[in-house]
């Protein structure tokens, strides 16, 4: 796991890829303490199917997370823009 997740480099959160559907039925059918394990560890064990909706998850996290950052960016600047147009109208 300190191979792949790196504090402060890596996402904290990893994907165990399992190419097959029925082998990841398996692990999670009869092997509880490997699927509890790699909870644990910050590590989610997807098949074929989920990894894709996964990917998509992230993405979306991701894009809502830069999307509340920008937001903070135009909020100082209208911000800025409205103390401008005080000024100016004082001036006027």
């Amino acid at each position: 796991q300190e191979r792949y997740l790196t504090p402060g480099e890596t996402q904290d959160t990893a994907f165990m890829f399992v190419p097959s559907e029925t082998v990841f039925a398996e692990i999670h059918e009869r092997f509880e303490e490997v699927v509890q394990r790699a909870y644990r560890a910050r590590v989610v064990i997807v098949s074929p199917s989920l990894l894709m909706l996964s990917i998509q998850v992230m993405q979306a996290v991701l894009r809502d997370a830069r999307l509340r950052e920008q937001a903070h960016v135009i909020q100082e600047e209208v911000m800025s823009l409205m103390e401008d147009l005080g000024r100016l109208d004082e001036r006027v």
